[in-house]
């Protein structure tokens, strides 16, 4: 009588497991489904073909599809974001693999289980201390003691204070040999032990409060062997049926991937039409401030194709939930969208702690410069520059990555300082910018050719976009190249000045630390060929001159003098001045 009585409480069981519970809207006409939709992540992979051909193959599971399987955390975050799924099922086997799921996964997680949309079974190093896994922990009850060897098929389920669950194991003819000291959770039981002495325990609903779904632990062996268990393959079906929320699918009427866009006091919703509109004559927004109720905050038909609204009566910090419902010409809700979380905040945006802060200026080598640091994840990034003196000027944008990283190269020119500043834009259009930073090229060669009676000038092979004042010519008396005194100075990084202020120039003088020839001051005067180098006299075979209102000198002497190298091409009647000299 006992074995027949156990028998039907079991038939009872799986047939509530069959049941579908229903989901949160009402007068839906979307696709219900009395069948189970999973998904399975595992490490290794291998574990994925041994539960696939168990829920494919064994008969005891009537599956919606083929149980969706993945093998990494980002896909099962993907999937779970667009996706119902009756259970999720995590299953962890591999001792050697990174245990860590990233907190917002775990934190999606936790809402599909206390939302009522999915149940969990868990499996293995997920829930090991090292992991770091606390939310899972939570899910599961597993606060962790010390545990003892157990079997090698290595089967545990967190508790179920129900009678047809604390028979299940006899009702299999599961064989219990000795019942050893369990390795039991807070509010759980020893159940039963299987023939290779693993201790089975049953958990009852997760730790959310109002939760519909529930969370079980199985620990399935290596690679997936304890399946290899037919009593353990029927507990584990058992459990699945168990553990299902309300599991429901995004029914055809719900609108689809509905995402909340933080702003600064505001949150933009966006949403897909759903898939079948027919009833859906209109739009309801609903939000929900964290440990509060819903409030419906927007109602409107459906007019060109709308599909978003914006919620300004937010405040920044503050966590909120939305969902968006179809409603029927009559005025009820069809079927209502995921949940979308928002934080509205202002831009956040700041720079690597090694570059220099607003206002300095630090100087490098090179032909770009990285300029990188942390900004709202998502948000665009945008570092506008300005070489100077040339007036050159252009912009790069990045977008921060999922962490808030970003970075970005700007170019650098011999000789100039670029002045720059960094804007982060989020996608409503609120930015923060910090700057002005200031880069100064000091390149180890700098190349500079004039052509006689040209304004135009390349610096290292890039045309320099200001023509001279003054072209460079050869003055017919001495046969020497003369240029304005001013431009190749300032190419090469020296200090030059010119006296006096309120009258014709009648000196200049340059003062660089050169690479070559040290610390030098080089003066010289109008119209004499007496000049000093480091407060020595020298004399040069051409003087410097004023030509239309401008100081010109002549090219070689001052270029040498200030530790460059000079090369006159007749052919192309070039000058090229390369600084510091190479040789």
């Amino acid at each position: 009588m006992r074995k027949k009585f156990i028998a039907i409480l079991v038939i009872v069981f799986i047939l509530f497991g069959f049941t579908y519970t229903g989901v949160e809207t009402t007068n839906a006409i979307g696709e219900f489904r009395e069948y189970l939709d999973i998904i399975v992540w595992s490490s290794p992979s291998t574990v994925n073909l041994v539960v696939n051909n168990i829920l494919l193959t064994g008969g005891n599971v009537n599956t919606a599809n083929d149980p969706v399987l993945v093998t990494s955390f980002s896909k099962l975050e993907e999937k779970l974001k667009y996706n119902g799924y009756h259970v999720i099922c995590l299953f962890d086997t591999d001792k050697a693999a990174n245990h860590d799921m990233p907190e917002e996964l775990e934190k999606l997680i936790e809402d599909r289980c206390c939302n009522g949309v999915s149940g969990l079974i868990v499996s293995g190093y997920l829930l090991e201390p090292s992991a770091n896994n606390k939310i899972l922990q939570k899910l599961v009850g597993a606060q962790h003691k010390e545990e003892t060897s157990v079997g090698r098929t290595m089967v545990r389920v967190i508790d179920m204070d129900h009678e047809i669950v604390r028979d299940v194991a006899q009702s299999f003819q599961c064989h219990l040999g000795t019942i050893h000291e369990p390795i039991c959770y807070p509010s759980t039981h020893l159940i039963a032990q299987t023939n290779e002495g693993v201790k089975t325990v049953w958990t009852n609903e997760v730790s959310c409060e109002s939760s519909k779904a529930k969370a079980g632990y199985i620990a399935v062996g290596n690679t997936g062997m304890a399946f290899g268990n037919v009593e353990i393959k029927r507990i584990f079906c058992h459990m699945l049926y168990y553990v299902m929320g309300s599991g429901w699918l995004q029914q055809k009427e719900s609108p689809l991937n509905v995402r909340a866009i933080n702003g600064d006091g505001k949150v933009l919703l966006k949403w897909e039409p759903p898939e079948e509109s027919d009833s859906c004559y209109g739009y309801r927004v609903y939000r929900q401030k964290e440990g509060g109720e819903w409030i419906q905050i927007h109602d409107f038909p459906l007019i060109d194709g709308e599909t978003e609204w914006l919620d300004s009566n937010v405040d920044n910090g503050e966590n909120y939930t939305y969902k968006v419902c179809c409603v029927t010409a009559t005025d009820y809700n069809v079927a209502c969208s995921y949940h979308a979380k928002a934080q509205p905040s202002k831009p956040v945006l700041s720079v690597d702690p090694n570059l220099p802060k607003p206002g300095e200026t630090v100087e490098v080598v090179g032909s770009e410069y990285t300029v990188k640091g942390t900004a709202t994840p998502g948000s665009k990034v945008v570092i506008k520059w300005k070489l100077k003196p040339s007036g050159i000027s252009g912009e790069v944008e990045v977008i921060a990555d999922e962490d808030g990283n970003y970075e970005a190269k700007i170019p650098l020119t011999p000789g100039q300082t670029v002045e720059y500043t960094i804007t982060v834009e989020n996608e409503l259009g609120d930015s923060e910018t910090i700057g002005p930073f200031f880069v100064k090229c000091v390149q180890e060669e700098i190349i500079m050719l004039f052509t006689i009676g040209s304004t135009t000038t390349y610096i290292n092979g890039i045309e320099w976009p200001q023509p001279l004042d003054t072209a460079p010519f050869i003055v017919a008396s001495s046969g020497r190249t003369v240029i304005p005194f001013r431009f190749i100075g300032e190419r090469i990084g020296a200090t030059l000045d010119y006296s006096p202020k309120d009258a014709a120039v009648e000196k200049v003088w340059y003062e660089i630390d050169s690479a070559v020839e040290g610390h030098v001051l080089v003066e010289v005067w109008i119209n004499k060929t007496t000049a000093k180098k480091n407060g020595v006299a020298v004399e040069m075979d051409q003087a410097p001159l004023i030509r239309n209102g401008r100081t010109v000198v002549p090219v070689r002497f001052i270029t040498e003098n200030l530790g460059a190298k000079v090369e006159w091409f007749a052919d192309t009647r070039q000058v090229k001045i390369t600084y510091p000299n190479p040789d």
